[in-house]
């Protein structure tokens, strides 16, 4: 089982580091205990944004689930699972709701990723298994 507070804490750090945000998605692309790959969304156009299109028509940015799994060699990525953590700017909230948008899941199905695993609230945490289409 993952220690998931050590994501938070990254994500945490990581928000620390970035201009302020009404809140930051950070995705870690995992394997057992190593994480391979660790982004937030990302302000610049990327081909797989047309590829895989957000739920709400917004391709400015590359999420950070296809951010993260992008620095991933791709021999690796079927081992993969992902954790993904919301940080609102108001840090005394802790923690906000972080399940992948439609066109992240479409890319997390179509590179095999096993598991992703997101923050819901404080202490709450959901599970995808997208190999059996949840």
């Amino acid at each position: 089982m993952q220690n998931y507070e050590r994501f938070v804490t990254t994500a945490q750090r990581m928000a620390d580091d970035i201009p302020p945000r009404p809140y930051l998605f950070v995705a870690f692309a995992i394997v057992g205990s190593r994480i391979l790959g660790v982004s937030s969304n990302v302000y610049k156009t990327h081909s797989i944004s047309k590829e895989h299109p957000y739920t709400l028509g917004v391709n400015s940015t590359l999420h950070a689930e296809a951010a993260s799994i992008l620095q991933v060699k791709p021999d690796k990525r079927s081992k993969l699972e992902m954790m993904v953590v919301r940080i609102p700017r108001d840090r005394s909230r802790g923690v906000a709701p972080a399940r992948p948008c439609d066109g992240c899941m479409s890319l997390i199905r179509e590179w095999d990723i096993s598991k992703v695993t997101y923050t819901i609230s404080p202490g709450e945490w959901g599970t995808i298994y997208p190999r059996r289409n949840q």
